[in-house]
């Protein structure tokens, strides 16, 4: 079966970011990124046009889950607060390949920028009897999702920069919440093509990320 262009990890990794731009909702985005954005010609807009420096009402939770809705197949970055530190965990919470491509490679880009660790993770549901095949099947599937993800990642990868996987046996939106270890989580935003609204692991993620959260665009499987 052939694959869209869009959805090559290579391809993605290598080129394909530079004409994705990234629109800021709430404060103002951290040095690093706008140093990131400059140094591969990105652009990056705010979210409304006007928007306040506080975050204001847009990030009560319908506000919020409105916008990145209203920004379904966009990257969008997400902070509550204003934080210039430089992230040494980058986060890339997987659902799928090649639908997370690019959240994988905004994950990747980020933490090659930053010479910080990247970890890339997949959940499989709880929902699961623990010796049925179902989980089996999603174990193995998960296992060889995060086998090509480390592949890609770990070929942009240099300097500073680690890459790690993390298969684990918890809900997915337990897996993006306050307990997660991360200084930046990188997570599939709603897709556009599909009429898509934000569910409950991204709207956990918004709401109860300890860390500014990046969204990527989403595709569907082919």
């Amino acid at each position: 079966m052939s694959r869209h262009p869009v959805l090559d990890e290579d391809v993605l990794l290598r080129n394909g970011l530079s004409r994705l731009p990234v629109v800021v909702l709430g404060s103002s985005p951290p040095a690093w990124l706008s140093e990131m954005c400059g140094a591969t010609g990105r652009v990056l807009e705010t979210w409304p046009d006007e928007s306040p420096r506080d975050a204001g009402p847009l990030f009560a939770a319908p506000g919020l889950v409105r916008a990145v809705n209203q920004l379904a197949g966009r990257t969008v970055w997400v902070a509550r607060s204003q934080n210039d530190s430089r992230p040494a965990r980058v986060v890339a919470a997987l659902r799928d390949l090649p639908g997370d491509s690019v959240v994988l490679a905004e994950a990747t880009a980020a933490a090659a920028h930053l010479g910080a660790t990247l970890t890339v993770a997949h959940a499989v549901p709880r929902s699961f009897a623990e010796r049925s095949v179902a989980l089996e099947e999603a174990v193995e599937r998960g296992r060889t999702q995060l086998a090509t993800a480390i592949r890609a990642a770990t070929s942009r990868l240099s300097g500073g920069s680690h890459v790690h996987s993390r298969l684990v046996r918890i809900r997915p939106h337990e897996l993006v919440g306050e307990a997660l270890d991360a200084d930046l989580l990188v997570i599939g935003g709603p897709r556009a093509d599909s009429g898509d609204r934000a569910g409950l692991v991204l709207n956990c993620a918004l709401q109860h990320a300890p860390c500014p959260v990046l969204l990527a665009p989403r595709y569907p499987p082919l």
